[in-house]
């Protein structure tokens, strides 16, 4: 059990960083343009950014805060490829 919380938010970030580049893979093989790509590496910075948060003070708000990014990051990616498409 992790009473503390350091390892849930040691392992947010370490995922946080490797959803950062497996985000923009659809740009590097072919499948999304410039939006996307630009969208995703925003949303992506920003997702990283409140897990870093979180990982460095761990506390309720911050956690519901990641829950609630992490439920809209893959909506926003899905968006941004159906506009990219559009546009």
């Amino acid at each position: 059990m992790d009473a503390t919380g350091a390892v849930s938010g040691r392992q947010a970030v370490h995922w946080a960083l490797i959803l950062l580049p497996a985000s923009l893979l659809p740009t590097l093989a072919g499948f999304a343009g410039k939006v996307y790509f630009i969208g995703a590496f925003s949303a992506s910075l920003v997702f990283l950014a409140v897990v870093v948060l979180f990982g460095l003070r761990r506390s309720v708000p911050r956690a519901r805060l990641v829950l609630w990014i992490s439920l809209a990051y893959l909506p926003i990616l899905f968006t941004l490829l159906v506009l990219d498409r559009k546009l």
